[in-house]
């Protein structure tokens, strides 16, 4: 009895197919006497390896999980995609808002870099 019974239906599913996949591998390669143990933990290794990937690129990942993460997958580098969002050195009052609400910002246009507060920000401005 349990109440996180989609997990048990997933791993129920994902158990047999490990299984099978095991006795393939080593039908084809009889000279490599893996045991299933750890043809099943490199098999989920490989399965979360470009997830632990996208989760160590976020910024707001607590230190403990990055470590973590890190002594898991330690070939894995923390290099951050092109969607991190650039600040502008000094604030600036946004290029989009009418004169009457000036109000001031520190992100920038990708495109043309112009100052566009968060009402008006999406990854390139209203004019471009």
């Amino acid at each position: 009895m349990t109440k996180r019974w989609p997990l048990t239906v997933f791993f129920g599913m994902l158990n047999p197919a490990v299984v099978n996949a095991y006795v393939l591998y080593h039908e084809h390669k009889p000279q490599n006497t893996l045991k299933r143990r750890f043809f099943q933990r490199a098999v989920a290794i490989n399965m979360i390896e470009a997830f632990a990937q996208r989760r160590l690129s976020k910024l707001n990942l607590p230190r403990e999980l990055r470590i973590t993460i890190r002594n898991i997958f330690p070939n894995l580098t923390s290099e951050t995609t092109g969607d991190t969002i650039q600040l502008l050195p000094k604030r600036k009052f946004c290029g989009s808002c009418r004169p009457s609400f000036r109000k001031k910002t520190r992100y920038q246009c990708r495109k043309c870099g112009a100052p566009v507060c968060i009402d008006h920000y999406s990854l390139v401005c209203d004019n471009c």
